[in-house]
């Protein structure tokens, strides 16, 4: 494997910086219904350095603002999770150490975060007020499927949105023999083995959606599963998905990341995956990638080959400071880096 193209949330927000913000996601979270009144209030009471504000009414109504603050929120849903295990397994005993609430709280976040990631996924429908397009630009499509029709290349990214996918949807990238997999077959079942033994006869990379997206769900047997964006939508008109099957996103305090993906069947899959790829991907491509998921850069340090990686960033920085900074985070393995206005304007894929 040769090329690793990674990409983070900038990718969004070289298309819109407002509309892109974890922020709107999580404030559209907040406003969607699925999280009731009391639920907020415990959300907001977990919310990390507003210890300060609780005994004030405004703090129980409180949108999250970022990754950052939900470290004491995950510490309690795993609290509430390994209690309810604990009851679970004890049924006998007939006393409950949680609430009716704290039995539901868990539920209610997922639910939370599902609706976050909904936001990005959803973007057409979101985005009708915006004044520009929701999508990437012709010519960075064109050249980047251009790229990966003729290279040996795994693509992964960061982002609950559907850009790529839109990009390589009905092209060659996804639907050529050497094409792209994500190690979902028919019906939308996860076999990465099977995947496996595709690539190894007709070629091909990779597709990772290493955090995860909402159409990555347990069915109701517990396995996990992939719904079309039309199943998506369909059982989100039904009402019959609101979240409760969806374990499969990384939304939360950076420490907590690697225990959400151990977490789950497909992410776990998918960043073995990652680790197993990188020693010998020597064109390494981070894309609208800030550097603050240490689960990642220390992936990157430990097993990208010498002088690999490149990055292409919004920066003001000039590049002898962009790459100083760089090679800071990932011990070294920075070749190059490219501080830009507009990430879209980068084209130059293949190895320098």
């Amino acid at each position: 494997m040769s090329s690793l193209l990674i990409f983070g949330n900038g990718l969004g927000r070289s298309i819109s910086n407002d509309f892109f913000l974890l922020e709107k996601g999580l404030e559209a979270a907040w406003n969607s219904g699925l999280v009731s009144e009391p639920q907020k209030k415990l959300i907001s009471a977990c919310l990390q350095d507003r210890d300060a504000l609780i005994d004030q009414e405004s703090s129980f109504d409180t949108v999250p603002e970022g990754e950052d603050e939900l470290r004491k929120l995950q510490q309690v849903v795993s609290a509430c999770d390994m209690i309810r295990q604990i009851e679970d397994q004890f049924p006998e005993s007939g006393d409950n150490w949680l609430t009716d609430n704290g039995r539901a709280f868990p539920t209610a976040i997922r639910k939370f975060v599902h609706q976050t990631a909904c936001y990005f996924l959803n973007r057409n429908t979101r985005g009708r007020g915006e004044s520009v397009s929701l999508n990437l630009n012709t010519s960075f499509v064109s050249h980047l499927n251009n790229f990966l029709i003729r290279n040996t290349a795994t693509v992964a990214t960061l982002n609950y949105d559907d850009l790529l996918y839109d990009a390589f949807n009905d092209t060659e990238v996804f639907t050529g023999r050497r094409r792209l997999r994500d190690g979902f077959g028919a019906g939308g079942s996860f076999n990465f083995s099977q995947a496996e033994r595709r690539q190894n006869m007709f070629g091909g990379g990779w597709y990772l959606q290493l955090h995860g997206t909402p159409l990555f769900i347990n069915d109701a047997n517990g396995e996990p599963r992939k719904l079309t964006r039309r199943d998506h939508q369909n059982k989100i008109a039904q009402e019959d998905y609101d979240g409760t099957a969806s374990i499969h996103l990384v939304l939360t305090n950076v420490n907590y990341k690697p225990a959400i993906i151990q977490s789950s069947e497909i992410l776990k899959t998918y960043w073995e995956k990652l680790r197993l790829i990188l020693p010998s991907a020597t064109n390494i491509v981070l894309m609208g990638y800030g550097g603050r998921d240490n689960h990642l850069n220390d992936l990157l340090a430990s097993y990208a080959p010498e002088a690999s990686i490149r990055v292409v960033e919004f920066s003001n920085d000039s590049e002898e400071e962009h790459l100083a900074r760089w090679n800071g985070i990932l011990k070294g393995k920075v070749s190059k880096t490219y501080p830009m206005s507009n990430i879209q304007e980068f084209h130059s894929w293949a190895a320098e």
